[in-house]
């Protein structure tokens, strides 16, 4: 992650990070996690989305009882639109 893009995900004093996955098994579809990268301690993935390549649908789930940011929330959820079919 370049020095831009991290600051682009700076939110509160946090630092996150996109990781984008491709399943190639059942179900196909593309994955996004959002991971909490620090200042230390770390909190790993704190929300992911999943793209239905079958049936379409785009689930979201939340994997912290920490609270989060509502902006940091939305611009993960913008980023991973723009990034599945334009059907979603």
């Amino acid at each position: 992650m370049d020095a831009e893009s991290r600051d682009d995900w700076a939110f509160e004093g946090r630092y996150y990070g996109i990781t984008r996955l491709a399943s190639v098994a059942d179900p196909e579809g593309y994955g996004f996690e959002l991971d909490d990268l620090g200042p230390a301690p770390e909190r790993g993935t704190v929300l992911s989305a999943f793209w239905d390549d079958q049936s379409g649908v785009l689930t979201f789930t939340a994997h912290t009882d920490v609270a989060l940011p509502f902006s940091l929330v939305e611009r993960f959820l913008a980023q991973v639109r723009s990034e599945v079919s334009p059907i979603a």
